[in-house]
């Protein structure tokens, strides 16, 4: 969908390439960051380390046969 915001005319009714842009501060108290969608963020909300939660995205993706744009670091 993402892509299509910016390529595809012809779905620009339905879809924008406009940023969700928010501000937030990061200090000691800081757990983790994560830039992704919210269904990645709710696979993993119940997990406190941050490479459990990697490897749960990763194995997500795997099992779900995702080829491309697959990056967790």
């Amino acid at each position: 969908a993402v892509a299509r915001a910016f390529g595809d005319k012809s779905l620009k009714k339905h879809l924008t390439s406009e940023p969700d842009v928010s501000i937030e501060t990061t200090d000691d108290d800081t757990d983790l960051i994560i830039l992704a969608s919210d269904e990645a963020v709710d696979a993993i909300k119940g997990i406190k380390d941050a490479r459990s939660a990697a490897k749960h995205l990763t194995q997500e993706a795997v099992k779900r046969n995702k080829k491309d744009d697959i990056s967790i670091i």
